[in-house]
């Protein structure tokens, strides 16, 4: 095993997609998404942030953490992607939104918005949903 290999990993760079024909820029040409990778100390935060206590039915008093998975997909996907902005007041006011979470809901049509969520998961190294979900069930 060669050291070396562990302290100089390949860099996942962020990459542009278009997500939608629907957003087209001057040229009349789809608008690129850029995205980026996050660490797995933000995805930890991010799942903790989206993690809740559940009462366990039956046995008062008992809670367990249960990861709201909608949530955690909504935030993964506004933290990864880097253009638009979608914290920027004026694209948020133009959809009557006040959140990168309700403005990812309102700008995309739901095939859109799988698209998208795919290319986030291949950039942070998720083999496909599948594998995120079933570990999302397991957190």
């Amino acid at each position: 095993m060669n050291l070396k290999s562990f302290l100089n990993p390949v860099q996942v760079n962020e990459c542009k997609v278009v997500i939608s024909d629907r957003f087209i820029d001057d040229n009349g040409s789809p608008e690129k998404w850029t995205i980026s990778p996050i660490t797995s100390s933000e995805d930890a935060s991010l799942r903790k942030d989206c993690t809740r206590k559940v009462p366990v039915v039956g046995k008062k008093g008992v809670y367990i953490p249960e990861l709201d998975t909608e949530m955690y997909f909504k935030r993964l996907i506004t933290a990864c992607v880097k253009e638009p902005n979608l914290n920027l007041k004026e694209l948020q006011d133009g959809y009557s939104v006040m959140s990168a979470e309700e403005l990812i809901g309102k700008m995309l049509m739901p095939g859109e918005y799988s698209e998208l969520q795919t290319k986030v998961l291949e950039i942070n190294g998720f083999k496909n949903d599948i594998e995120l979900m079933d570990e999302a069930k397991n957190f």
